[in-house]
């Protein structure tokens, strides 16, 4: 059953009252402990390094202070390690819904092991966010993901060309990104918002 906010946020839209706009914001993990590899896949994630604690904590300071937490109908992580730390630091103020989907993994580190091109991998990135503009229409929906990942939104949905120039928009650890959705076009908000973590 639908509930009444989301009843009469589609009564409004259907009127034309005001347009439905899903906000999604992307959140890199913060910085991690990772292993070495042996060469036959990614290097072992050992969750957060001090460092990488302090940057969540300093997002999820951003976060609540801007109402963004209070406004999040759904706390989404990678399976990864330093994903889910970085979405426990973030909860913490938060008592929402959480989910955590593989379909967020980084670039190539799919939690069954399987191999993937990087054309396989901006296609995830886009059906991902079309999936969750079709599921929380008009609402915010906060995602706990990786550098790969954002960078793949931003090359899938403005349809940038496979190879580019080798310019890179590669996000600082815990940053925000910010899409938006009207039920008809994406639209860039912010890219890479790097709270600073407080002083001491």
């Amino acid at each position: 059953m639908q509930q009444p906010d989301d009843a009469l946020r589609r009564f409004f839209e259907e009127w034309g009252i005001f347009t439905v706009v899903l906000h999604i914001i992307l959140v890199r993990h913060g910085d991690a402990l990772r292993g070495s590899s042996d060469g036959s896949g990614a290097p072992p994630d050992h969750g957060l390094t001090s460092v990488g604690r302090e940057q969540a904590r300093a997002t999820a300071r951003y976060l609540d202070t801007t109402g963004r937490l209070d406004r999040c109908r759904t706390l989404i992580s990678s399976p990864a390690p330093r994903a889910l730390e970085t979405a426990d630091i973030l909860a913490a103020t938060y008592s929402g819904a959480r989910d955590i989907d593989a379909k967020f993994s980084e670039l190539g580190e799919l939690p069954d092991g399987a191999t993937e091109e990087l054309t396989a991998g901006l296609r995830r990135a886009r059906e991902s966010l079309d999936v969750l503009a079709r599921q929380h229409d008009g609402c915010m929906v906060i995602v706990v993901t990786h550098s790969g990942f954002i960078m793949a939104s931003v090359r899938a949905l403005f349809a940038i060309p496979t190879p580019g120039t080798g310019a890179r928009l590669e996000p600082a650890c815990a940053s925000c990104t910010e899409w938006s959705h009207d039920g008809g076009s994406w639209r860039l908000d912010c890219y890479n918002v790097s709270p600073v973590p407080s002083a001491g």
